[in-house]
């Protein structure tokens, strides 16, 4: 039926009335051609007329000399039509991506990081860099700053309604409009979600202008779906509340699209393939499914054909691949397979060159221990006390496998006393560290996340138990719980000890939602710490694995009971206690703002750990030598004395 609405004269077709004709019979239209184009992309459907793959480039009907003019007019409704038609008149006209004007030259991840430094770590790593054999490929070249794996940003506006030939192709191969501006939008607002949660300090608008600019670069969406996965797949991993979505219609069209183009020999290498690869992969990771290896291997003869990563230009997918490969290993227990192979030179020894507990372990202590001296000088004394005698505790694990692993009478230090100089430590950090701190709540989620990543430490090496034991689930647990209530901001000073609480709970947890939740974490973490730092990065993660393999293997396994459970001294939730409420005496300067020395309270509970407050059916041997009982001694044990260099625990230049 047709209506006739009056046109003529100076204030024809302006009245109020007329105007929503218009744009009612418009948004009719549309609705009917969209109805026509799904019919017509059935199987053996009859088609009501011909197909046009991209929406808004229709030409106009003779018949309707208004139409054109009458859908562009449909996007300037009022706010209560739009929100009665919100759907369809997305689809119609999508609200454009922010735009954020730019300097020439200047990029626009710079833009995003302006107040922000390239690397979170504010200690001076040189010395840690000069060690023998710390940086796994010494050879490679140092990867640029962040800012090179960002084009210069576009002199003009991003337009992202900008339908290219790979989007029709994506509209005709798919039975939905994945390729329509809508929907477009729509996965532009879940990176833009994931962008918001991966660096919290980017605004809204930064973040959407920097994902305009990428769109305008590589306009195809199919990598632009993959990425939406990706990003879902974290957000679900790490916001357990969120609604779910229909994900498995996304990874179908990529899926689909990627079987194709694999059957082209110039498509099935391209970065946009390579990099749909690896965001499916990151997805399957965090599904915890099976399918994870296939898209991996996908990868690697993806990446074979091609040359190696070095030949990628499409920016940042080396790091990404090479991440995900890493946390393929730490999350399905196996072996990197992407990484180089000078990397992997030290984990793929043989068993006769394998190297022994303590060298698998000492690897990791000096940038660990070179991250809490700057803590300790730093002024931020309330993190820095919670975490007093870390360094202690890492040395006395040092020291419990070098005693087990040196049988020759010529050491000083024998098994039983460092496996209670261990335990004691330990013990004496865990009701310091667990101790609520009402200046500074977050400390003590802190605390507590490094004691029981510490507990976990201790059942693997003294108990020689594998990370996945029954005793260390409980652990985990503790672990998952207070890692939740650790700000992002906490974190920043101590990257690297956040990358070890998160390695070692990945590896430990059976439970497929802390796998994830932790996955996304790791990704997040080594995401804020930089370029700059993804060879130290690199190094850290492989030297992890490595000591994982060592102290699990099957000769070294007891299947015995755990003979010390420290899981049960220490209680999981806070203790409401002040730490400098316990004990006053000597110890180091650094005072808390009422004046009372913060370091005599670890002393004490050093001192009440190696006296009385361990029941004696736990102990196994005599009592802890007095010269491994006071705090000022207990960096001075005779085991510092045989220690290389490197490991002992004074300032930066003594390495």
């Amino acid at each position: 039926m047709l209506e006739f609405v009056h046109v003529s004269g100076s204030s024809g077709g302006k009245d109020l009335q007329t105007r929503r004709k218009v744009r009612s019979q418009a948004m009719r239209d549309f609705r009917r051609r969209q109805r026509e184009e799904r019919e017509a992309g059935k199987p053996g459907a009859k088609p009501h007329g011909k197909r046009l793959s991209v929406p808004h480039s229709r030409s106009v009907s003779p018949a309707w000399p208004g139409r054109e003019r009458a859908t562009s007019t449909s996007s300037m409704s009022t706010e209560a039509s739009s929100s009665r038609r919100h759907s369809s008149r997305s689809a119609a006209s999508p609200r454009p991506m922010p735009f954020v004007s730019q300097k020439d030259g200047e990029s626009s991840f710079q833009a995003m990081h302006i107040s922000q430094p390239s690397s979170t770590t504010q200690f001076d790593m040189s010395a840690v860099d000069a060690m023998e054999n710390w940086q796994l490929d010494p050879k490679s070249t140092q990867m640029d700053s962040l800012s090179a794996y960002w084009q210069p940003a576009m002199t003009g506006e991003p337009s992202p309604s900008n339908v290219t030939q790979e989007q029709a192709t994506w509209l005709n191969d798919s039975d939905d409009f994945f390729g329509s501006t809508a929907q477009i939008g729509q996965m532009l607002g879940f990176c833009r979600s994931y962008l918001h949660w991966l660096l919290p300090g980017v605004e809204t608008k930064t973040a959407g202008k920097m994902l305009g600019q990428a769109w305008d670069q590589s306009q195809c969406p199919m990598l632009l779906a993959a990425c939406c996965l990706a990003s879902v797949g974290h957000l679900d991993a790490v916001q357990p509340n969120r609604p779910p979505g229909n994900y498995e219609v996304y990874k179908a069209n990529v899926l689909r699209h990627i079987s194709r183009r694999m059957q082209s020999p110039d498509l099935a290498t391209t970065d946009e393939t390579v990099g749909a690869l690896a965001c499916l992969l990151s997805f399957e990771m965090s599904k915890g499914s099976t399918e994870a290896l296939t898209h991996l291997q996908g990868l690697q003869s993806v990446i074979a054909l091609k040359g190696g990563l070095d030949k990628l230009q499409l920016q940042g997918v080396p790091m990404m691949i090479k991440t995900l490969d890493l946390l393929y290993a730490v999350l399905f227990d196996s072996e990197p397979i992407l990484i180089n192979s000078q990397t992997l030179k030290a984990t793929n020894t043989s068993s006769s060159e394998s190297p022994s507990d303590f060298d698998a372990f000492a690897k990791l202590i000096p940038i660990l221990v070179a991250e809490q001296e700057a803590l300790q000088q730093s002024n931020q004394v309330l993190h820095a006390e919670q975490l007093e005698g870390l360094p202690m505790i890492l040395q006395n694990a040092s020291s419990c496998l070098q005693a087990d692993s040196n049988n020759s009478s010529s050491h000083p230090t024998t098994d039983s006393e460092a496996t209670e100089t261990f335990r004691a430590g330990l013990v004496a950090f865990g009701q310091h560290a667990c101790m609520e701190d009402q200046l500074n709540p977050d400390s003590i989620h802190l605390g507590r996340c490094c004691y029981f990543t510490l507990s976990t430490l201790f059942n693997v090496i003294v108990n020689k138990a594998p990370h996945r034991h029954a005793k260390n689930q409980k652990l985990v647990e503790h672990v998952f719980d207070a890692i939740q209530r650790v700000k992002n901001s906490t974190w920043a000073s101590i990257p690297y000890l956040r990358l070890l609480v998160l390695l070692s709970a990945a590896v430990t947890t059976n439970a497929q939602h802390m796998k994830s939740f932790f996955k996304a974490e790791l990704v997040r973490s080594i995401y804020q710490m930089g370029v700059d730092e993804w060879k130290r990065i690199e190094t850290f993660v492989v030297r992890f694995l490595e000591m994982k393999r060592v102290l699990e293997r099957p000769e070294r396994r007891s299947s015995a009971p755990m003979e010390m459970d420290v899981s049960t001294m220490v209680p999981a939730s806070p203790v409401v206690a002040q730490p400098w409420q316990i004990s006053q005496g000597r110890g180091s300067t650094s005072l808390r703002p009422d004046g009372v020395n913060s370091s005599t309270a670890y002393e004490a509970n050093i001192c009440a750990v190696g006296g009385t407050n361990l029941p004696s059916s736990d102990i196994t041997a005599k009592a802890v030598p007095a010269s491994t009982v006071a705090a000022g001694s207990l960096l001075s044990t005779p085991f510092e004395e045989n220690i290389d260099p490197f490991l002992r625990f004074g300032t930066t230049e003594e390495y």
